[in-house]
């Protein structure tokens, strides 16, 4: 489940066209889409675009907006139906619950590396098994992943790319190129031009 604001449609001066969508993540197909105008939102749109679908035995996932105690409690006792949903500070007492129950007492169960897009990204995971007490209906088990915070990537980034471009001074003795005329004058080709050495990582 998501929904996204269509880039380029506009229904008015100032209003875009907003949709919520269900989308089969085996088939890549939508399975069922419906409006969001300017007089409601996602949440209440929620339900309704579900009513149609047969969701037995399915696992529904949707971002930290659709994290609702209604959303989750439709989806077990009327459609028979799972979900993964996340948690984020906009729910402070649930995020905090959470905070406590995966402690640095609970072990990580899991590590990965994922190299792509100029990232280089590390997860860990931790899972706990919740049987009673969670503010939020339905649970049985909390998941926590964790990723190097903002500061750490873009510190990351910023040596890459210092390194990547980097190019040492000139080698003494030889003429220096010049900017924005001829790639190699003529009074310097016979020379062989300088090659700009650059540290990879």
């Amino acid at each position: 489940m998501d929904g996204k604001a269509l880039r380029g449609a506009r229904l008015a001066p100032g209003a875009t066209v907003h949709l919520l969508a269900a989308l089969d993540h085996t088939s890549g197909l939508v399975l069922a889409q419906t409006d969001v105008d300017g007089k409601t939102n996602e949440i209440t749109r929620f339900q309704p675009l579900l009513e149609g679908i047969d969701l037995d035995g399915c696992v529904i996932t949707a971002d930290a907006l659709h994290t609702q105690r209604d959303h989750a409690t439709f989806r077990v006792e009327q459609k028979n139906a799972h979900y993964v949903l996340i948690v984020k500070k906009n729910q402070p007492t649930l995020h905090t619950q959470l905070k406590r129950l995966l402690c640095k007492h609970v072990p990580i169960g899991d590590r990965r590396r994922d190299r792509g897009h100029g990232r280089d990204e590390r997860r860990t995971r931790k899972v706990l098994t919740v049987k009673t007490g969670l503010l939020f209906p339905h649970t049985i088990q909390a998941i926590q992943i964790k990723t190097p915070g903002q500061e750490h990537q873009e510190r990351q980034m910023a040596d890459r790319h210092r390194l990547r471009h980097h190019q040492p001074a000139h080698p003494p003795g030889r003429p220096r190129r010049p900017r924005n005329l001829d790639p190699w004058p003529p009074e310097h080709r016979k020379q062989t031009p300088p090659r700009p050495r650059r540290h990879l990582r």
